[in-house]
């Protein structure tokens, strides 16, 4: 299956989701708070994308299916580091990380 915006799309709306309730049910230190202000850009983000994709943006329409590929690995990529990561720090490292190559490859679009 060729990968597409939409899947994308689905694949950054549930890495939020899951993000934020993870945030929601943990208390960050003020050092982790890094993770909630890039979780916030996120957001912006995929609010941004979802715009461009309903607007048929021209620069998002000529995205290679790679570089669409690769938005949805590196969502999956985050998600599944919240998941199975066994400690708090670890999770924040990793998904800080993940967060970081989601929102670099959305900022080339938009």
């Amino acid at each position: 299956m060729k990968p597409s915006h939409d899947l994308a799309y689905d694949e950054l709306q549930s890495l939020y989701d899951q993000l934020m309730d993870y945030l929601d049910s943990v208390m960050l230190e003020p050092e982790e708070e890094y993770l909630m202000l890039k979780s916030e850009q996120l957001g912006e983000k995929i609010r941004l994308y979802n715009v461009a994709i309903l607007e048929k943006n021209s620069r998002i329409l000529v995205a290679q299916q790679h570089d669409i590929n690769t938005l949805i690995e590196q969502a999956t990529s985050a998600k599944k580091a919240l998941q199975s990561a066994e400690d708090k720090v670890k999770i924040l490292a990793q998904v800080a990380k993940g967060v970081d190559k989601v929102v670099d490859q959305l900022t080339k679009w938009l």
